[in-house]
């Protein structure tokens, strides 16, 4: 028979991490971080310890006790016991949980078949970097591209190793060191982790499950969901899904597919389950461009810069009211390498007449080639950066510096900035300084409103700053939200659960699973983390 067991996803927004069970079949469902765990615990200058990192976030439940899920480096060092034995505390550095490796080895085969991922947001994804490399990860093509973008571009840290993992190791300090032949953990391998892009609604196996992904509408592109077969059972996991977006083919295709197959089981997100209203991004559209329409110094708006459709929408704004879209780099990188990969579906920022790279001042701040040396994604889409072929070939060089050549600095806008529209978020203030937004300039938040104390604490601070700009007509003044969510409203969920009509919903992403009693009379709602509930 087979179970489902919830590690996380319950009575909160995201976190998801469920464990099917199916015969000798183990798979997870998404292994994504919550937000409101680590939020609890951590800010922004107590993060967890970077060599402890898994075995403290174990000890909090932040991720599952479970043997055979995780890399040996992180649970226990190879010699680490031998270096470490005068302290005489060997459970710092080691786990009570057997690593993915030791489990195969004692088992004769692993725990777990493979982490069905719906897409490409933290809260799905992040904990994946905690498991060992080996365990397949079957996402879509746009989720593949878009994980090694989000990699590229992140600082540095074992949470951000999803599709390369660094390994661990002991190694010695040099002789010429302050401390010769000292023990020290580094890297000492890399390993790309097993990320399979699979085609949509192409049907495959994985042990006693039969799978097949089904593309939704969401707020970042190639999110799917998945509808598994059991021996006796058809399971279905929405992942996060709307129905007002652009990709309104994606929406009709979900909706037929279900026509034609049957749910027994539905694992259904309730983001927005006590919203009434049904957003629409083509009225987003609308909305922004009257207000810039009315504005005629610079427009700054803030968007998501995985939020590829959201770029849609304000791209269309901008060539229709003459206007240049300025974007973030880490944007034209995403779309870049989403073109490459895609290219009926993305095009890069190139392609469009009207949209350039912002350049920032950085490092010595004089807009050196060499001050984006650091995260070089912000001067192009090269990030091994070779001396020899800067030297020698120059579409190497061009690739490599194509923001710092072609992309529009502050005093560009400075100029004419009614000539522009430039993204900007809470964490690019400082840009302020040098574009000086003149009188009768504008801010837009175009993504969601705040839903935690530190997006709050984020949005007050941002209105010091835009009320600093006279960026705000008054400092009490609420900030012009245009959205349209990546989740389906209350109604929107009605009617899928109408649709398919199951057996038993499990509500997952939400913090009100009841409110699903309300449509549906078979709702397991009060889950309990870590328990079994054979389906």
């Amino acid at each position: 028979m087979a179970s489902l067991t919830f590690y996380g996803g319950i009575r909160e927004i995201g976190g998801n991490q469920i464990l099917l069970e199916d015969a000798d079949t183990r798979i997870f469902l998404d292994f994504g971080m919550s937000f409101s765990q680590k939020n609890a615990f951590y800010d922004e200058f107590l993060q967890p310890r970077t060599n402890a990192c898994l075995r403290d976030q174990l000890k909090l439940g932040f991720i599952p006790d479970l043997d055979g899920l995780y890399r040996q480096d992180l649970i226990k060092i190879e010699g680490i016991d031998k270096s470490t034995k005068e302290y005489k505390c060997p459970e710092y550095w080691s786990c009570d949980i057997k690593s993915y490796k030791d489990y195969v080895k004692e088992k004769g085969k692993p725990f777990i078949d493979c982490v069905l991922l719906t897409h490409a947001h933290a809260d799905h994804f992040q904990y994946i970097s905690f498991l060992d490399p080996e365990i397949p990860v079957y996402c879509s093509p746009e989720t593949k591209v878009m994980l090694k973008a989000i990699q590229d571009v992140s600082k540095s840290s074992i949470e951000q190793e999803i599709c390369t993992v660094k390994e661990r190791g002991l190694t010695t300090t040099g002789e010429s060191s302050f401390f010769p032949n000292e023990t020290k953990i580094s890297t000492v391998a890399t390993q790309e982790r097993d990320i399979v892009a699979k085609k949509p609604l192409e049907e495959f196996k994985v042990g006693s499950l039969k799978i097949t992904p089904i593309p939704v509408d969401h707020s970042v592109p190639g999110a799917y969901a998945f509808y598994i077969k059991t021996k006796d059972k058809k399971i279905l996991y929405t992942g996060d899904l709307r129905f007002h977006g652009r990709l309104k083919e994606r929406s009709e295709q979900f909706t037929e597919f279900l026509k034609n197959n049957p749910v027994d089981v539905l694992l259904v997100e309730g983001t927005r389950i006590e919203k009434e209203s049904k957003d629409d991004e083509f009225q987003v559209e609308a909305d922004i461009k009257s207000m810039i329409e009315k504005s005629p110094g610079l427009v700054i708006i803030d968007f998501g810069w995985k939020d590829t459709t959201r770029f849609e929408t304000i791209q269309k704004v901008a060539e229709e009211t003459g206007r240049m879209l300025v974007v973030n780099p880490k944007l034209a990188y995403l779309l870049h390498y989403l073109s490459k990969e895609l290219p009926d579906h993305f095009k890069p920022i190139e392609s469009y007449d009207n949209v350039r790279c912002y350049v920032k001042r950085r490092e010595n701040m004089t807009y050196a080639d060499g001050d984006c040396k650091k995260f070089k994604h912000n001067a192009g889409y090269i990030l091994d950066w070779d001396k020899k072929l800067m030297k020698t070939d120059e579409d190497y060089k061009t690739s490599l510096i194509t923001h710092l050549r072609n992309g529009v600095k502050a005093y560009e806008i400075r100029k004419n900035p009614g000539n522009y529209i430039i993204m900007l978020s809470f964490f690019d203030m400082n840009e302020l300084f040098d574009i000086e937004p003149p009188e009768g300039s504008k801010y837009i938040c175009a993504h969601c409103e705040p839903f935690n104390d530190e997006m709050l604490s984020d949005q007050n601070k941002l209105k010091q700053w835009l009320d600093k700009f006279n960026l705000l007509e008054t400092s009490e003044q609420d900030l012009d939200h245009f959205h349209a969510s990546g989740h389906a409203s209350r109604n929107e969920i009605k009617e899928l659960v109408e649709q398919i009509n199951p057996k038993i919903i499990y509500p997952i992403h939400t913090l009100k699973p009841d409110e699903f009693l309300k449509f549906h009379k078979n709702v397991i709602w009060d889950i309990k983390l870590g328990e079994k509930y054979e389906i």
